[in-house]
C-alpha cells in the first residue's frame, strides 16, 4: 500500500556564536578659541599658538570595519592623553568616553610654552579591542608678552624721601598669572627688585 507523504517539523538545537571584539582606531582633534573671530578654530599640526590660548584635544575611537563617516557601535572605556612636550612629558588622567564615544583633555593649567605632541590611548572594551592613535597632534606654545602697569605712592615726594613703587604684570587671557621677578630701573640704574 503507497504511503501518503508528510511534513516533519525539525527543532534545531541551540547555535553557538562566538563573537569577539573588533578591533578599533582613535582618530584625534583639537580645537583652539580665536579670540579675535571669537570662533573655535581646528588645531593645525605644526602651527603656534600664545600661552595662554585655549586649547582642546578630543580623541574618538571606533572600529576598524565602521562604514565612511560612521559608527558600528559606540565605544565605551578611557582614554588616557599623553603629551610628549619638550619640557617633559606630561600626562593627564584616564578620562571617561562621553555618550557619543567621545574624550576630551583641557589641561587645567593650559599647555606651557614649548612644543607639544600629543597621542591618545583607548582602553578598550567587551566590544572594541585596545588601541593607540597613530598621528600625533603637534603645535608650539609661545610666550605670552605681558604688560606692565606701574605705580608710585605717593606719586610726589621730595629730596630724600621714599616712596613705595608696584608694578603690575598683565597677560591676557592666561591662566595662571605670570610669575617671576620685575626689576625697577631709574635710567640704566637698578632701583631694586621684587617678586
Amino acid at each position: 500500500m503507497p504511503q501518503t507523504p508528510s511534513s516533519h517539523l525539525v527543532s534545531p538545537g541551540p547555535v553557538t556564536v562566538d563573537v569577539s571584539p573588533e578591533n578599533s582606531t582613535v582618530s584625534m582633534s583639537g580645537n583652539s578659541f580665536d579670540p579675535t573671530s571669537n570662533t573655535f578654530l581646528p588645531v593645525s599640526n605644526g602651527a603656534s599658538y600664545t600661552y595662554g590660548t585655549f586649547i582642546a584635544i578630543d580623541a574618538q575611537p571606533q572600529g576598524v570595519s565602521a562604514p565612511q563617516g560612521a559608527l558600528d557601535g559606540i565605544p565605551t572605556g578611557t582614554v588616557t592623553f599623553t603629551d610628549a612636550a619638550s619640557a617633559g612629558t606630561v600626562s593627564s588622567a584616564s578620562l571617561n568616553l562621553n555618550s557619543k564615544g567621545l574624550a576630551e583633555w583641557i589641561p587645567s593649567a593650559g599647555f606651557p610654552a614649548g612644543t607639544h605632541s600629543v597621542g591618545a590611548s583607548y582602553s578598550g572594551d567587551a566590544s572594541f579591542n585596545a588601541s593607540s592613535s597613530t598621528t600625533p597632534i603637534t603645535f608650539t606654545i609661545t610666550k605670552a608678552t605681558p604688560t606692565i602697569n606701574i605705580d608710585a605712592n605717593p606719586k610726589t615726594i621730595g629730596l630724600g624721601s621714599a616712596t613705595t613703587l608696584t608694578a603690575l604684570v598683565i597677560a591676557s587671557n592666561v591662566v595662571p598669572p605670570p610669575t617671576g621677578t620685575v626689576t625697577f630701573n631709574l635710567g640704566s640704574t637698578a632701583l631694586g627688585s621684587a617678586s
